[in-house]
C-alpha cells in the first residue's frame, strides 16, 4: 500500500518544478505594471536565460518540459505584457526587442491526428521562434514548429499556424499575410477575414 502511495505521490509531483514555481511566488508578490526589470531579475536569478533591458510586465504561465529553464530564451529589450502563456516542452527563442501583447500564447506541444476511434493522437513537440523586432499582438497564439520573422507583426487574436515571413502583418485564424508593418495600420485595426 505505502508503495504504491509513493509511486502515485511521484507521478503527481514529477511536473513540479522548483525555479517555476519560485518565480511564480516572488513574482506574484509583485503588482502588475511596476517592479518590471525586478521581475527580470528574479527569473535570471532563478536560472532563465533573458537578455539586459527585457521587461516583464506580470507572471507569466509557464510550464513544460522539466528542463524548461534551459529551452526557455528571451533576448535583451524584450518586452512581455500580463497574461502570457509559454508552453516549453521544446526550445522558446524570443528574439531581442520583440514586444508580446497581452494574454499572447506560444505553444510547443500538440497531437498527432489520431484513429477514428480516439482522434487526439501521440504528444509531439517542435520549436517556436520569434524573431528580433517582431510584434505579437494581444490574444495572439503561435503554435508549434513556428517562426515568426524579424521585424514582423501578428495581429491581435491571430492563431498563427505556419511560418510567418520576416517584415510581414499577418491576421485572421488562420494567420494569413494582409501586408506589412509599414502600411502603417496598427495591427488592431486588422479583423479576421469573413
Amino acid at each position: 500500500m505505502l508503495r504504491k502511495l509513493a509511486s502515485v505521490a511521484r507521478e503527481e509531483t514529477a511536473a513540479l518544478q522548483p525555479r517555476v514555481l519560485l518565480v511564480r511566488a516572488l513574482t506574484a508578490l509583485l503588482p502588475k505594471y511596476t517592479a518590471t526589470r525586478g521581475r527580470t531579475w528574479i527569473f535570471r536569478a532563478c536560472g532563465f536565460r533573458v537578455g539586459r533591458r527585457t521587461v516583464i510586465c506580470g507572471t507569466p504561465a509557464i510550464y513544460g518540459a522539466p528542463d524548461l529553464v534551459k529551452l526557455l530564451t528571451i533576448g535583451d529589450g524584450v518586452f512581455i505584457n500580463v497574461g502570457c502563456h509559454f508552453d516549453v516542452h521544446a526550445p522558446v527563442n524570443i528574439g531581442r526587442n520583440a514586444v508580446l501583447g497581452h494574454d499572447v500564447m506560444i505553444l510547443t506541444a500538440t497531437h498527432e491526428l489520431g484513429p477514428p476511434q480516439e482522434r487526439c493522437g501521440p504528444l509531439v513537440f517542435a520549436p517556436v521562434s520569434i524573431g528580433a523586432g517582431a510584434w505579437l499582438g494581444a490574444r495572439s497564439l503561435v503554435l508549434p514548429s513556428v517562426t515568426v520573422g524579424d521585424g514582423a507583426v501578428v495581429a491581435a487574436g491571430a492563431v498563427v499556424t505556419r511560418d510567418v515571413p520576416a517584415n510581414t502583418l499577418v491576421a485572421g485564424v488562420p494567420a494569413r499575410v494582409v501586408g506589412t508593418p509599414e502600411s502603417g495600420r496598427s495591427p488592431a485595426a486588422f479583423r479576421s477575414p469573413a
